[in-house]
């Protein structure tokens, strides 16, 4: 089971520039795959562009699937696989 620090995360997106860059200490997510709750919006969405931009496939999951579905192609768009 892979655990990310959602705090550490939003900290690198929001607290500077090029926090995700220069990336976070945390574990080698690349290939591996990754559930996403509440992946539509707010920090749910947040951490879903976070690992797809490390290379993470994702499960995506909301409450309405329809409002997953622009969010799958955006994730796609960063080489990953999403679902």
């Amino acid at each position: 089971m892979l655990v990310i620090n959602c705090e550490s995360s939003m900290r690198a997106v929001y607290g500077r520039s090029d926090g995700i860059e220069k990336g976070v200490s945390m574990v080698e997510v690349k290939g591996k795959w990754a559930l996403i709750t509440g992946a539509s919006r707010g920090i749910g969405f947040l951490s879903a562009v976070f690992m797809a931009k490390r290379g993470c496939n994702l499960v995506l999951h909301s409450r309405n699937a329809g409002h997953c579905k622009d969010v799958v192609e955006q994730i796609r768009s960063y080489g990953v696989e999403a679902y």
